[in-house]
């Protein structure tokens, strides 16, 4: 005798097969391991994050309290006043100019690679190197080849080759910082634009052939076809890597502290994420690190947030819409 819910096919009066029913309890159970850790590594520290810069902590009663924007203000204050946390902020924003600088190059060797030049696939291999290799190795083997130590017996090849070209080239020495930042702008344009090569090219491969043939037919040149078929048709991708780009603030830090190891005089080389890592380091997971770096955190994110959603705004703005 059958189920009064279920017919003689396995059919629930809902419309449900039993087979369905299981794959559900079993999507469902996948589901449940990645869902768990987005609370537990996502959601909760963002919510903490965004909660603790309006608290403080009080020493007598051993415990955080809820102190508005008292906390934020002042701390707020604190970063542009001290000599130190003022040029960690502002070295925080060098990441833009160089994402910005590497931006046109991989647009331009990017239609290179789309035009299928001689040699294309033995040169993106070539660009794509730095990507997969270690950063912490990469900096390392950058910064020994432009190592400048005569006393020590300890010069690159790079200095040399600097000095025999008349650049007065005096190593990663504090005492010139002009010098040594703008060796990291060369180093991070260098070992940042292989991947977004890759990205571009891809993207510009990817528009149909027909567009371009109709282009040329009508006497379109190679530059104005990258500017008014190429670039526009790929605005997508380049919105995309306008907003990664300015997100990059908020985690230049591994660059410069490998390079650098030291902060310097007033924080010459330090960054904002490297500041928070550091005061993490020295002070511990106390109640009141917490605060401080939830607190620096929040003050970079109100700077960015502003400039990000015009940013995207404008992008989506210029935009076509293209389904390829």
């Amino acid at each position: 005798m059958t189920n009064s819910l279920v017919n003689k096919t396995g059919k629930h009066k809902n419309g449900m097969t039993r087979r369905h029913r299981k794959q559900m309890i079993f999507i469902f159970t996948l589901m449940l391991f990645p869902i768990f850790q987005w609370l537990i590594f996502w959601l909760y520290p963002n919510i903490t994050n965004l909660v603790l810069p309006f608290t403080t902590y009080d020493f007598f009663e051993g415990k955080i309290v809820f102190a508005g924007f008292e906390n934020l203000l002042t701390e707020f204050g604190k970063v542009f006043s001290r000599p130190a946390t003022r040029n960690a902020f502002f070295n925080s924003w060098r990441a833009l100019p160089i994402n910005f600088i590497i931006l046109p190059i991989s647009v331009i060797v990017g239609y290179a690679f789309s035009k299928h030049v001689p040699g294309e696939r033995i040169f993106r291999i070539l660009f794509f190197i730095p990507s997969i290799i270690s950063t912490v190795t990469l900096v390392l083997c950058f910064k020994y080849i432009f190592e400048y130590a005569p006393s020590a017996d300890l010069t690159g090849p790079g200095a040399v080759l600097l000095h025999k070209i008349g650049i007065d080239w005096h190593g990663w020495n504090m005492e010139y910082p002009k010098q040594v930042w703008t060796m990291i702008y060369i180093y991070c344009i260098w070992a940042g634009f292989s991947v977004n090569v890759i990205m571009i090219s891809s993207a510009m491969q990817r528009i149909p052939e027909a567009l371009v043939e109709s282009a040329k037919l009508d006497g379109t040149g190679f530059w104005r076809e990258l500017w008014s078929i190429r670039i526009p048709l790929i605005m997508p991708t380049i919105s995309v890597f306008i907003i990664n780009s300015i997100m990059c603030v908020t985690s230049f830090f591994l660059v410069p502290m490998t390079f650098m190891t030291t902060k310097g005089p007033e924080g010459i080389f330090d960054t904002f994420p490297w500041l928070m890592l550091r005061h993490v380091e020295e002070n511990g997971l106390d109640p009141s690190t917490m605060i401080a770096v939830s607190t620096l955190g929040f003050i970079l994110m109100i700077c960015l947030t502003p400039i990000i959603i015009v940013t995207k705004a404008v992008t989506d703005k210029i935009t076509p819409d293209v389904s390829f």
